[in-house]
């Protein structure tokens, strides 16, 4: 995991229903930004990427 503190920073991953845009999008929660995913054509996949990290939170 990065040790960056991104606490109080926004952060919009592209392609986020993909591999790497889910990596992305959950390290940069993880390092506390707030995150907004995009995506194109594959719904389900971004929401599950989204429902990952609310199910942590």
């Amino acid at each position: 995991m990065l040790q960056i503190d991104l606490s109080g920073k926004n952060a919009l991953v592209t392609g986020a229903s993909g591999e790497l845009g889910r990596v992305i999008a959950m390290t940069l929660a993880e390092c506390g930004a707030d995150v907004a995913l995009h995506y194109y054509g594959h719904r389900e996949q971004a929401e599950r990427t989204a429902l990952m990290k609310v199910k942590e939170l």
